[in-house]
């Protein structure tokens, strides 16, 4: 009688909590969000969300194959592969990789235009000659969005992002590039005032 009554004293607290945490199990989640540990899991699901926004506006912004040339569509899948080969071993450099390359068309479109990218906000600049020849302000703020996603994902201590993600990353990047390439030469682009 005495071991039955040790046996059931030294399983009361477990089984008691096991029953307290099943009925309340959506309390706790509640609670378990507001962890930091857990927000990188919220974080990623913010990534994908943001990135299938920026990716179906930017859709809009590709040419059709033949209205691209075979050099820049080489290098659009040359850099695409070399980002997506990037993104197995670290999705945070393949992220912050395609974002440099966004910052190297910009940085040669503003300078074709006549300024120095190293003196001026490119985004900035890149906004008034968008605004000066009537593109929709959507495309900067995909621009933007781009940036804003890349330094959440390079500074976000407790970062994972799905293979999916990162590659829609890159996706939208490399359309990104291709639209400032197209600018760039586009012979009656006009420069801000």
């Amino acid at each position: 009688m005495e071991t039955l009554i040790k046996l059931i004293d030294s399983i009361a607290w477990p089984l008691t909590s096991i029953i307290l945490g099943f009925m309340f199990r959506h309390e706790f989640r509640q609670i378990l969000k507001r962890f930091n540990k857990l927000k990188y899991k919220d974080f990623e699901a913010s990534f994908e969300k943001e990135i299938a926004k920026i990716e179906n506006r930017t859709v809009k912004l590709k040419e059709k194959p033949s209205e691209i040339s075979q050099s820049y569509q080489e290098q659009y899948y040359e850099t695409y592969n070399r980002l997506l080969e990037l993104s197995q071993v670290s999705p945070r450099a393949a992220i912050s990789e395609a974002w440099r390359e966004v910052e190297i068309v910009t940085s040669q479109f503003i300078e074709k235009l006549g300024y120095n990218s190293t003196n001026t906000q490119m985004s900035k600049v890149l906004r008034n000659i968008l605004a000066e020849n009537n593109y929709p302000t959507s495309i900067y703020q995909d621009y933007m969005d781009l940036r804003n996603l890349r330094n959440k994902a390079v500074h976000a201590e407790e970062f994972e992002i799905s293979d999916s993600g990162s590659e829609k990353y890159i996706i939208t990047a490399l359309d990104i590039i291709l639209f400032i390439q197209k600018l760039s030469n586009d012979k009656n682009i006009k420069k801000e005032k």
